[in-house]
């Protein structure tokens, strides 16, 4: 169904307004995130910073394992004596993450623009903007317009992208979900519209979201949803579907700020 096709309740909603909530979306997120423009760099961004400049001995200038905090050449012995893990770390310890593609945009802010943080974070603001944007598309589907212009507020001013935009190397959980919910979309256009290229567009999307993160296997969550009827069934298009979709996941999303918990930023 497309998102045209709104029922009894959605002409509340000018139909500018209806036809163009990703928009809308996209917008309100950039502007709520402005503030982290201004961030600097900050933890592991300062770390990236030098392995990028090839001044930490045992890693220099990779692009595509940034996220990895140890490595043969520099083991976890060899930090424990430099001071930068404590005392009591095991030898043996491997910290890698699995995040090429999310290095690889850190890696080109820096062949681009050095050590320019304010350039950085515009590109971070760009991923929530497709990010917003795209979610909001979705949103559009599954509800009636005015649940889906309150779904898309909700989104996009949530508190859970503050870690991801502030913090350049949390990055990754932007672009995953970014992929994710574009693999999502293309899924939704194949079930629903019978467009044969969602098929290509949600595998490729996947293959990225996996590849920016470990936060890209809630993709495949999604998608196994989607295709068991889980999404149709719990978000059905109504003035109340929305809220009642998304409420339990903002008030669970208070409680773990509230605890101090880190939260992910996933596209639903």
């Amino acid at each position: 169904m497309s998102s045209l096709e709104s029922p009894a309740g959605a002409d509340t909603v000018p139909g500018i307004v209806a036809r163009l909530i990703w928009l809308w979306a996209a917008l309100l997120a950039v502007l709520a995130s402005l503030p982290s423009l201004f961030v600097g760099f900050v933890n592991d961004d300062l770390n990236h910073r030098l392995v990028l400049e090839g001044r930490v001995p045992g890693r220099s200038g990779t692009w595509f394992g940034l996220y990895d905090f140890t490595s043969p050449s520099l083991p976890a012995s060899a930090l424990t004596r430099q001071g930068i893990f404590p005392w009591f770390t095991d030898p043996a310890l491997a910290l890698r993450f699995l995040r090429p593609l999310s290095s690889a945009t850190l890696a080109l802010d820096h062949a681009l623009f050095g050590r320019n943080a304010l350039i950085a974070h515009v590109h971070s603001l760009l991923w929530m903007a497709v990010l917003a944007g795209i979610v909001g598309r979705l949103f559009q589907r599954w509800f009636s317009a005015p649940a889906a212009l309150v779904s898309a507020v909700v989104f996009a001013l949530s508190g859970v992208h503050a870690i991801p935009l502030s913090w350049l190397a949390s990055r990754h959980t932007l672009v995953a979900a970014s992929f994710g919910a574009l693999s999502l979309w293309g899924w939704v256009r194949l079930r629903e519209d019978g467009y044969k290229p969602g098929l290509a567009l949600s595998a490729v999307a996947l293959v990225a979201s996996l590849l920016s993160s470990e936060s890209g296997l809630v993709t495949a969550r999604l998608l196994r949803a989607r295709h068991t009827g889980f999404v149709a069934r719990t978000t059905r298009r109504s003035s109340t579907g929305g809220i009642g979709f998304v409420l339990p996941r903002l008030i669970r999303g208070a409680r773990l700020w509230h605890t101090g918990q880190q939260l992910l930023c996933l596209p639903l």
